[in-house]
């Protein structure tokens, strides 16, 4: 019976002795496990499409929003320096708008393909801590395709520009369309370096030469194109004097460079300009009511590239006064301070 008690013992010795090693080989793997998860958490911490979060142990969801977050935040920062870079290969400049644009459009429209990487997820006593990391793969192929929607209404916007349909009635409109279609297609350049790195880029200096450079030629040829203006002397030179002076003023302030000139386009035949002639003439005569003078203008203006000319009515100024010297600057007057604006509206209304 002793014999049987002793055997027992020892087998209850050996039991909890080989009980201990096996809880000391778990405990020792547990952590070794979360010393590997610590580790691989700190790698993906480093990599630029990946980020982590944290929250408080009671609200464990926190840490899954709080690395979306993380994520887009650290995307978005490469983005803006990325959006800067390639602004400044082409055009040099970028927008604080644009670049915060960007930002939101980029947060929303790739978020889909922000994934948490589960098995790094943990809570402890300190709190619960996961990782999120962008899928490349199918990101790269969503920013493929935007690129290649962005290069068609690229091609669109420059469509008024190649088949040389410009005028000054769509000039503006039609370069801020363009404008709009080549920042998309910078800013899909630029993500597209962000997710997919160097091995990815796009020519972007190659598709600027070929729509944006063409296109800001033709708007400063435009807006560099002259407005010759003669007027006649038959009302006198005082009055050729103040119309030529503020219809010129008056142009000017319209986008054009105005300047006086001969009776014709001269040496503007076959050229960007437009020639106008405003034949001028004042009637003076006394009536029942006194003396009343009339400044009749008959404008005629010709498109100097084209050789075409604009049919514009014939305007007159009428001003009353006790004297004829006060009639005429009353005539003048009228035509200075309504007339002139209406004149201009009329010629800027038949630019083609």
């Amino acid at each position: 019976m002793k014999r049987e008690q002793q055997s027992a013992v020892t087998k209850a010795g050996v039991y909890v002795r080989s009980l201990c090693a096996l809880l000391f080989l778990v405990s020792g793997c547990l952590t070794v496990s979360v010393e590997a998860r610590e580790v691989e958490l700190r790698r993906l911490e480093g990599n630029p499409v990946c980020a982590l979060g944290q929250a408080p142990s009671e609200d464990p969801t926190a840490a899954l929003t709080k690395a979306q977050v993380n994520l887009a935040r650290k995307l978005n920062a490469r983005l803006q320096t990325e959006l800067r870079m390639v602004a400044k290969e082409t055009d040099g400049k970028v927008s604080r708008e644009t670049v915060e644009a960007t930002t939101i459009r980029s947060d929303f429209r790739y978020a889909q393909f922000f994934v948490e990487r589960v098995k790094y997820r943990a809570c402890g006593g300190e709190g619960c801590e996961t990782a999120v990391c962008l899928k490349r793969r199918p990101a790269r192929e969503q920013i493929q395709q935007d690129l290649m929607a962005a290069q068609s209404q690229l091609d669109v916007s420059f469509r008024p520009f190649r088949d040389a349909t410009i005028s000054f009635s769509n000039l503006e409109s039609s370069f801020d369309r363009l404008q709009k279609a080549w920042s998309r297609y910078r800013e899909l350049a630029a993500l597209q370096k962000v997710v997919a790195g160097p091995m990815a880029e796009v020519d972007v200096a190659r598709l600027y030469r070929r729509y944006l450079v063409p296109a800001q030629e033709v708007r400063a040829e435009f807006q560099a194109m002259p407005f010759l203006v003669h007027v006649t002397d038959k009302g006198g030179a005082e009055v050729r004097r103040r119309v030529a002076g503020s219809v010129v003023a008056h142009l000017g302030r319209s986008s054009f460079t105005a300047q006086e000139a001969g009776r014709s386009c001269g040496r503007y035949q076959k050229r960007r300009a437009y020639h106008l002639l405003l034949e001028t003439k004042m009637d003076c005569s006394v009536g029942f009511v006194g003396p009343t003078c009339t400044l009749h203008l008959s404008p005629a203006m010709t498109n100097c590239h084209q050789g075409q000319r604009y049919p514009l009515p014939p305007v007159r100024f009428q001003g009353l006064a006790t004297t004829m010297e006060q009639a005429s600057e009353k005539a003048m007057l009228q035509f200075e301070l309504k007339g002139r604006a209406k004149l201009v509206g009329q010629i800027l209304g038949k630019i083609d």
